[in-house]
Protein backbone atom coordinates (compact mmCIF):
# COMPACT_ATOMS: atom_id res chain seq x y z
CA UNK A 1 0.00 0.00 0.00
CA UNK A 2 2.81 2.48 0.78
CA UNK A 3 4.54 1.97 -3.06
CA UNK A 4 0.75 2.58 -3.86
CA UNK A 5 0.14 5.89 -2.07
CA UNK A 6 3.79 7.28 -3.90
CA UNK A 7 2.78 6.21 -6.92
CA UNK A 8 -0.08 8.08 -6.45
CA UNK A 9 1.77 11.08 -5.20
CA UNK A 10 4.13 10.83 -7.40
CA UNK A 11 2.15 10.93 -10.60
CA UNK A 12 -0.85 13.21 -9.13
CA UNK A 13 1.80 16.81 -9.22
CA UNK A 14 3.32 15.75 -12.87
CA UNK A 15 0.50 15.79 -14.25
CA UNK A 16 -1.07 18.95 -13.17
CA UNK A 17 2.37 20.05 -14.03
CA UNK A 18 1.65 19.31 -17.61
CA UNK A 19 -1.75 20.02 -17.78
CA UNK A 20 -0.76 24.17 -16.15
CA UNK A 21 1.81 23.82 -19.08
CA UNK A 22 -0.65 22.75 -21.84
CA UNK A 23 -3.46 24.75 -20.83
CA UNK A 24 -2.64 28.14 -21.75
CA UNK A 25 -0.85 27.35 -25.01
CA UNK A 26 -4.49 25.86 -25.98
CA UNK A 27 -5.60 29.47 -26.31
CA UNK A 28 -2.07 31.52 -26.76
CA UNK A 29 -2.66 32.89 -23.26
CA UNK A 30 0.74 34.03 -20.81
CA UNK A 31 0.80 31.03 -18.06
CA UNK A 32 2.49 33.76 -15.93
CA UNK A 33 0.32 32.67 -13.39
CA UNK A 34 1.15 29.56 -13.03
CA UNK A 35 4.93 29.00 -13.16
CA UNK A 36 5.55 28.82 -9.25
CA UNK A 37 3.01 26.47 -9.46
CA UNK A 38 4.33 24.03 -12.23
CA UNK A 39 7.71 24.08 -10.83
CA UNK A 40 6.58 23.42 -7.34
CA UNK A 41 4.48 20.10 -8.14
CA UNK A 42 7.50 19.45 -11.33
CA UNK A 43 9.84 19.38 -8.01
CA UNK A 44 7.68 17.46 -5.55
CA UNK A 45 7.97 14.54 -8.53
CA UNK A 46 11.71 14.92 -8.79
CA UNK A 47 11.94 14.64 -4.82
CA UNK A 48 8.88 11.78 -4.41
CA UNK A 49 11.03 9.66 -7.15
CA UNK A 50 13.68 9.12 -4.69
CA UNK A 51 11.28 7.77 -2.29
CA UNK A 52 9.75 5.79 -4.43
CA UNK A 53 13.37 3.70 -5.56
CA UNK A 54 13.34 2.69 -1.64
CA UNK A 55 9.98 1.54 -1.28
CA UNK A 56 10.48 -0.53 -4.36
CA UNK A 57 13.47 -1.84 -3.29
CA UNK A 58 11.54 -2.50 -0.04
CA UNK A 59 9.22 -4.81 -1.74
CA UNK A 60 12.04 -6.55 -3.61
CA UNK A 61 14.74 -7.32 -1.58
CA UNK A 62 13.90 -9.82 1.41
CA UNK A 63 12.90 -8.16 4.41
CA UNK A 64 15.63 -9.59 7.12
CA UNK A 65 18.44 -7.08 4.83
CA UNK A 66 18.73 -3.54 5.61
CA UNK A 67 18.07 -1.35 2.91
CA UNK A 68 21.29 1.05 3.08
CA UNK A 69 22.87 3.37 0.61
CA UNK A 70 25.39 0.72 -0.52
CA UNK A 71 22.33 -1.28 -1.08
CA UNK A 72 20.25 1.03 -3.16
CA UNK A 73 23.29 1.85 -5.20
CA UNK A 74 23.70 -1.90 -5.94
CA UNK A 75 20.03 -2.48 -6.63
CA UNK A 76 19.90 -0.01 -8.99
CA UNK A 77 22.78 -0.77 -11.32
CA UNK A 78 22.51 -4.36 -11.09
CA UNK A 79 18.68 -4.80 -11.79
CA UNK A 80 16.02 -4.01 -14.77
CA UNK A 81 13.49 -2.00 -12.45
CA UNK A 82 17.08 -0.50 -10.74
CA UNK A 83 17.74 0.77 -14.51
CA UNK A 84 14.15 1.75 -15.48
CA UNK A 85 14.39 4.12 -12.47
CA UNK A 86 17.91 5.99 -13.16
CA UNK A 87 16.29 6.59 -16.64
CA UNK A 88 12.79 8.01 -15.66
CA UNK A 89 14.36 9.74 -12.26
CA UNK A 90 16.59 11.78 -15.01
CA UNK A 91 13.69 12.60 -16.89
CA UNK A 92 11.55 13.69 -13.68
CA UNK A 93 14.83 15.93 -12.96
CA UNK A 94 15.74 17.58 -16.54
CA UNK A 95 11.29 18.48 -16.51
CA UNK A 96 11.77 19.85 -12.62
CA UNK A 97 15.14 21.79 -13.54
CA UNK A 98 13.30 23.33 -16.70
CA UNK A 99 9.86 24.42 -15.20
CA UNK A 100 12.31 25.85 -12.66
CA UNK A 101 14.37 27.92 -15.18
CA UNK A 102 11.17 29.36 -16.83
CA UNK A 103 10.60 31.57 -13.44
CA UNK A 104 13.84 33.39 -14.71
CA UNK A 105 13.90 32.98 -18.27
CA UNK A 106 11.20 34.06 -20.58
CA UNK A 107 11.51 31.68 -23.54
CA UNK A 108 8.59 29.94 -25.41
CA UNK A 109 11.17 27.21 -26.91
CA UNK A 110 11.52 26.88 -22.83
CA UNK A 111 8.21 26.38 -22.17
CA UNK A 112 7.58 23.66 -25.18
CA UNK A 113 10.92 21.87 -23.96
CA UNK A 114 9.47 21.58 -20.57
CA UNK A 115 5.98 20.85 -22.33
CA UNK A 116 8.04 17.85 -23.76
CA UNK A 117 10.05 16.75 -20.80
CA UNK A 118 6.41 17.10 -19.16
CA UNK A 119 4.88 14.59 -21.47
CA UNK A 120 7.77 12.02 -21.08
CA UNK A 121 7.49 12.18 -17.37
CA UNK A 122 3.99 10.96 -17.73
CA UNK A 123 5.04 8.47 -20.56
CA UNK A 124 7.25 6.46 -18.63
CA UNK A 125 5.85 7.00 -14.91
CA UNK A 126 4.55 2.69 -15.53
CA UNK A 127 8.32 1.95 -16.38
CA UNK A 128 9.10 0.92 -13.17
CA UNK A 129 5.96 -1.38 -13.20
CA UNK A 130 4.53 -3.67 -14.84
CA UNK A 131 5.62 -2.28 -18.14
CA UNK A 132 9.01 -4.13 -18.06
CA UNK A 133 8.07 -7.10 -17.60
CA UNK A 134 9.62 -8.92 -20.31
CA UNK A 135 6.32 -11.60 -20.80
CA UNK A 136 4.89 -9.11 -22.26
CA UNK A 137 4.99 -8.58 -26.15
CA UNK A 138 6.66 -5.16 -27.26
CA UNK A 139 3.02 -4.28 -28.94
CA UNK A 140 1.52 -4.55 -24.88
CA UNK A 141 4.66 -2.79 -23.82
CA UNK A 142 4.06 0.40 -25.49
CA UNK A 143 0.71 0.59 -24.86
CA UNK A 144 1.65 0.88 -21.33
CA UNK A 145 3.53 4.24 -22.30
CA UNK A 146 0.51 5.48 -24.24
CA UNK A 147 -2.38 4.72 -21.93
CA UNK A 148 -0.13 6.55 -18.75
CA UNK A 149 0.77 9.08 -20.85
CA UNK A 150 -2.49 9.87 -22.42
CA UNK A 151 -4.34 8.71 -18.96
CA UNK A 152 -2.08 11.36 -16.80
CA UNK A 153 -2.16 13.91 -19.34
CA UNK A 154 -6.49 13.81 -19.27
CA UNK A 155 -6.10 13.92 -15.49
CA UNK A 156 -3.59 16.33 -15.29
CA UNK A 157 -5.38 18.56 -18.05
CA UNK A 158 -8.64 18.21 -16.59
CA UNK A 159 -7.41 19.58 -13.01
CA UNK A 160 -5.58 22.25 -14.74
CA UNK A 161 -8.91 23.31 -16.39
CA UNK A 162 -10.57 23.30 -12.63
CA UNK A 163 -8.22 25.34 -11.49
CA UNK A 164 -8.12 27.76 -14.51
CA UNK A 165 -12.16 28.52 -14.03
CA UNK A 166 -11.50 28.27 -10.37
CA UNK A 167 -8.87 31.16 -10.33
CA UNK A 168 -9.97 32.97 -13.57
CA UNK A 169 -13.21 34.41 -12.96
CA UNK A 170 -12.24 37.89 -14.28
CA UNK A 171 -11.94 36.50 -17.90
CA UNK A 172 -13.93 37.19 -20.42
CA UNK A 173 -16.78 34.62 -20.89
CA UNK A 174 -15.54 33.73 -24.59
CA UNK A 175 -12.16 32.98 -23.66
CA UNK A 176 -13.45 30.40 -21.24
CA UNK A 177 -15.15 28.71 -23.45
CA UNK A 178 -12.25 28.92 -26.19
CA UNK A 179 -10.44 26.88 -23.48
CA UNK A 180 -13.11 24.84 -22.64
CA UNK A 181 -13.83 23.60 -26.29
CA UNK A 182 -10.07 23.17 -27.27
CA UNK A 183 -9.47 20.81 -24.05
CA UNK A 184 -12.79 19.40 -24.81
CA UNK A 185 -11.18 18.02 -28.21
CA UNK A 186 -7.55 17.68 -26.58
CA UNK A 187 -9.26 14.99 -24.01
CA UNK A 188 -11.45 13.69 -26.25
CA UNK A 189 -7.83 11.96 -27.93
CA UNK A 190 -6.39 11.48 -24.71
CA UNK A 191 -9.39 9.08 -23.49
CA UNK A 192 -9.59 7.70 -26.98
CA UNK A 193 -6.02 6.57 -26.39
CA UNK A 194 -6.35 5.58 -22.89
CA UNK A 195 -9.43 3.25 -23.83
CA UNK A 196 -7.60 2.10 -27.16
CA UNK A 197 -4.45 0.87 -24.41
CA UNK A 198 -6.65 0.02 -22.25
CA UNK A 199 -8.40 -3.10 -23.59
CA UNK A 200 -4.63 -4.09 -24.90
CA UNK A 201 -3.40 -4.21 -21.32
CA UNK A 202 -6.16 -5.65 -19.65
CA UNK A 203 -6.17 -8.44 -22.43
CA UNK A 204 -2.83 -9.58 -21.35
CA UNK A 205 -3.29 -8.84 -17.33
CA UNK A 206 -6.81 -10.09 -17.11
CA UNK A 207 -6.80 -12.99 -19.78
CA UNK A 208 -10.23 -13.73 -19.08
CA UNK A 209 -13.65 -11.59 -18.24
CA UNK A 210 -14.18 -14.06 -15.26
CA UNK A 211 -11.05 -12.78 -13.85
CA UNK A 212 -12.75 -9.50 -13.25
CA UNK A 213 -14.49 -10.39 -10.04
CA UNK A 214 -12.08 -13.56 -9.50
CA UNK A 215 -9.09 -12.06 -8.57
CA UNK A 216 -8.32 -8.71 -6.45
CA UNK A 217 -6.75 -7.29 -10.02
CA UNK A 218 -10.02 -7.74 -11.23
CA UNK A 219 -11.97 -6.23 -8.81
CA UNK A 220 -9.82 -3.14 -8.50
CA UNK A 221 -9.85 -2.50 -11.90
CA UNK A 222 -13.87 -3.41 -12.16
CA UNK A 223 -13.94 -0.39 -9.74
CA UNK A 224 -11.41 1.56 -11.63
CA UNK A 225 -14.09 1.10 -15.15
CA UNK A 226 -17.15 2.33 -12.43
CA UNK A 227 -14.98 5.54 -11.73
CA UNK A 228 -13.84 5.82 -15.41
CA UNK A 229 -18.08 5.96 -16.80
CA UNK A 230 -18.62 8.55 -14.13
CA UNK A 231 -16.16 10.64 -15.32
CA UNK A 232 -17.11 9.95 -18.73
CA UNK A 233 -20.95 10.96 -17.24
CA UNK A 234 -19.50 14.28 -16.12
CA UNK A 235 -17.50 14.84 -19.18
CA UNK A 236 -20.23 14.42 -21.82
CA UNK A 237 -22.51 16.59 -19.45
CA UNK A 238 -20.01 19.03 -19.76
CA UNK A 239 -19.32 18.63 -23.81
CA UNK A 240 -23.06 18.94 -23.86
CA UNK A 241 -23.43 22.22 -22.29
CA UNK A 242 -20.33 23.28 -24.91
CA UNK A 243 -22.42 22.41 -27.87
CA UNK A 244 -25.61 24.18 -27.13
CA UNK A 245 -24.65 27.15 -25.11
CA UNK A 246 -25.66 30.49 -26.42
CA UNK A 247 -22.35 31.78 -28.17
CA UNK A 248 -22.37 35.12 -26.09
CA UNK A 249 -22.78 33.04 -22.95
CA UNK A 250 -20.56 30.64 -20.96
CA UNK A 251 -21.28 29.75 -16.90
CA UNK A 252 -17.71 29.83 -15.43
CA UNK A 253 -18.91 28.51 -12.19
CA UNK A 254 -21.23 25.82 -12.94
CA UNK A 255 -18.68 24.57 -15.73
CA UNK A 256 -15.62 24.51 -12.87
CA UNK A 257 -17.83 22.74 -10.35
CA UNK A 258 -18.99 19.82 -12.73
CA UNK A 259 -15.83 19.30 -13.89
CA UNK A 260 -14.41 19.39 -10.92
CA UNK A 261 -17.11 16.31 -10.11
CA UNK A 262 -15.19 14.88 -13.19
CA UNK A 263 -12.00 15.55 -11.69
CA UNK A 264 -12.90 13.78 -8.64
CA UNK A 265 -13.71 10.50 -9.90
CA UNK A 266 -10.77 10.94 -12.11
CA UNK A 267 -8.55 11.45 -9.17
CA UNK A 268 -9.95 8.25 -7.62
CA UNK A 269 -8.86 6.26 -10.75
CA UNK A 270 -5.35 7.64 -10.53
CA UNK A 271 -5.00 6.30 -7.08
CA UNK A 272 -6.92 2.84 -8.08
CA UNK A 273 -4.41 2.78 -10.69
CA UNK A 274 -1.35 2.91 -9.00
CA UNK A 275 -2.37 0.36 -6.49
CA UNK A 276 -3.01 -2.26 -9.33
CA UNK A 277 -0.11 -1.25 -10.71
CA UNK A 278 2.01 -2.84 -7.55
CA UNK A 279 -1.07 -6.04 -7.31
CA UNK A 280 -0.12 -9.16 -9.06
CA UNK A 281 -1.69 -9.27 -12.43
CA UNK A 282 -5.14 -11.11 -12.49
CA UNK A 283 -3.63 -13.39 -15.63
CA UNK A 284 -1.14 -14.51 -13.43
CA UNK A 285 -3.06 -14.81 -9.85
CA UNK A 286 -3.04 -18.35 -8.67
CA UNK A 287 -5.34 -17.86 -5.95
CA UNK A 288 -8.89 -17.05 -7.28
CA UNK A 289 -12.35 -16.50 -5.10
CA UNK A 290 -15.80 -15.91 -7.16
CA UNK A 291 -17.52 -13.98 -4.91
CA UNK A 292 -20.95 -14.60 -6.07
CA UNK A 293 -23.06 -17.72 -6.09
CA UNK A 294 -23.48 -18.65 -9.64
CA UNK A 295 -21.04 -18.06 -12.74
CA UNK A 296 -21.49 -16.82 -16.18
CA UNK A 297 -21.44 -19.66 -18.63
CA UNK A 298 -20.85 -19.33 -22.54
CA UNK A 299 -22.72 -22.53 -22.88
CA UNK A 300 -25.68 -20.91 -20.95
CA UNK A 301 -26.06 -18.23 -22.92
CA UNK A 302 -25.42 -18.18 -26.84
CA UNK A 303 -22.55 -21.19 -26.64
CA UNK A 304 -25.30 -23.80 -28.50
CA UNK A 305 -27.31 -22.55 -31.30
CA UNK A 306 -30.57 -23.94 -32.04
CA UNK A 307 -32.31 -24.25 -28.74
CA UNK A 308 -32.87 -21.70 -25.54
CA UNK A 309 -31.08 -22.84 -22.10
CA UNK A 310 -31.55 -20.99 -19.18
CA UNK A 311 -28.99 -17.48 -18.44
CA UNK A 312 -27.34 -18.77 -15.86
CA UNK A 313 -25.65 -22.09 -14.85
CA UNK A 314 -26.00 -23.97 -11.68
CA UNK A 315 -24.40 -22.21 -8.98
CA UNK A 316 -20.54 -23.42 -7.68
Amino acid sequence: MELAFLRFFESLPAALAVGLLLLPRLIDEDGARFKVVIALFASVRAILGFFLIAAIAREIIPAERAIDYATLVTFCSATVVGKAWIVTQLIALSFAALTIARLVVRSDLLDKAALGAGALVLAVTSVTGHAIDDSFTLFTQASFLVHTCAGLTWIGGLLGLVYWMFTGRNKPPEVAAKLAERWSLVAKIAVALVVVSGVVMAWENVGSFANLLATPYGRWLTVKLALFCAAMLAALALALYINHRRAEEFDVVWYGRLGFGEAVAAVGLLFIAGYISVSTPASHETDLYWPLPFRLSWAATWGYWGFKVPMWSTPW
